[in-house]
């Protein structure tokens, strides 16, 4: 038993395992940090770039002091010349001292790239709405529909509704245009209601550019709207699931 919805339904499968938070670039952190945080943000970023500077310089200088050098190129420290053990020690210092201010700042880096990576998650996250179907006759469903689709019309101020057609997908995974489907929906468009329900133009519906940037028109013969809410549009999709939609 299939059954016609007048709004369209996500309909869940089955509870899913929400995905890992997605990983931030720094670059991307200071977007979704809080402007208390984004002080503490740049102050710890500040202190670990200059750590990693730091860091860089004493492995730099623990390449060059583990070369053999003449005298007259040792490294200098003011007047007095630097033995490659003191240039050694002085540059593990420097690289001791560097990862120091690194992982002073890690903590609240890491703090604040989860946070980020959490609000990212939150507005990005997959949202599933589930409904209970309850089945009815072909004819009842597409009725109900109906009736639905011209309240909604109405209440909004659509004088005039152009019904489009009828899209299917099957099993087969094609694209169709039910025939059957749209004469049963306009059958029961004009049981209910004859008038709102504008007639389809002899040579179809079809997407026709407006002149000058105005407004398009739904075919040839048809004029194009010039004002708000004169004209509505509506179709129908169908699928494989026992569930179909119009809009």
């Amino acid at each position: 038993m299939y059954a016609l919805l007048a709004s369209l339904i996500f309909v869940a499968a089955g509870e899913v395992a929400p995905p890992p938070p997605p990983a931030v670039p720094d670059a991307e952190v200071v977007r979704y940090l809080k402007p208390s945080e984004l002080i503490e943000w740049n102050s710890a970023l500040r202190i670990s770039t200059a750590g990693e500077s730091r860091a860089r310089t004493g492995q730099s200088i623990l390449k060059t002091s583990g070369a053999t050098v003449p005298d007259s190129k040792a490294p200098k420290i003011g007047g007095l010349t630097e033995t490659p053990e003191q240039a050694k020690a002085r540059a593990q210092k420097m690289i001791d001292e560097g990862n120091s201010q690194i992982q002073q700042a890690l903590p609240v880096l890491t703090r604040l790239r989860t946070a980020a990576a959490a609000r990212v998650a939150e507005k990005t996250k997959p949202v599933s709405f589930s409904v209970e179907v309850a089945p009815a006759a072909w004819n009842l469903a597409v009725a109900q529909s109906v009736v639905r689709i011209q309240k909604q019309a109405r209440d909004l101020g659509y004088a005039k509704v152009h019904f489009i057609g009828s899209i299917s997908l099957l099993g087969d995974g094609k694209l169709n245009r039910p025939e059957d489907l749209s004469a049963d929906i306009r059958s029961a468009w004009n049981k209910v209601d004859d008038k709102s329900l504008a007639p389809a133009p002899a040579e179809g519906y079809s997407y026709v550019p407006g002149a000058d940037k105005g407004a398009p028109s739904l075919s040839k013969s048809l004029p194009a709207a010039t004002a708000p809410k004169q004209v509505a549009v509506v179709w129908a999709e169908f699928y494989a699931a026992p569930v179909a939609v119009i809009r």
